[in-house]
């Protein structure tokens, strides 16, 4: 990975190009994980099992809880939306995953394990940031 200073993974010497792909192809590609964002290395400190579900919490408010369900507020924040303005798809994904393991909680006691076999999105429109959902 990248430094703590967050430097880019597409300078790394670990990355291989095949020589099959045209160099033009290649660098029109990186530049444009360069722009997204997604060749920033994570600081140590991010890359912890678990990390992320403080995080995104910060990013929901509970409405109401009962038995087998619960009801939210998700802010979609610039934290979690992506470069194009809109709340990213890996947040989406993962918001499910808290959200289902929160709500399997009201039925299941604290000492079992859960663990989310599946999910399946579909991403119908993109939500603009700074909007609550």
């Amino acid at each position: 990975m990248g430094s703590e200073k967050g430097e880019s993974l597409c300078a790394s010497p670990w990355l291989k190009i095949s020589k099959e792909v045209d160099p033009a192809s290649a660098s029109e590609t990186l530049r444009f994980v360069e722009r997204m964002g997604a060749a920033t290395a994570l600081p140590p400190k991010w890359s912890a099992r678990g990390i992320y579900d403080p995080f995104f919490r910060n990013f929901i408010k509970v409405n109401h809880i009962q038995p087998g369900r619960i009801s939210v507020s998700i802010f979609a924040k610039p934290p979690i939306c992506n470069a194009y303005g809109t709340l990213h798809g890996g947040s989406v994904g993962t918001l499910a995953h808290i959200l289902s393991t929160a709500c399997a909680r009201t039925v299941v006691a604290e000492d079992k394990e859960l663990f989310l076999g599946e999910i399946s999105i579909s991403y119908m429109s993109a939500t603009p940031a700074n909007v609550s959902i």
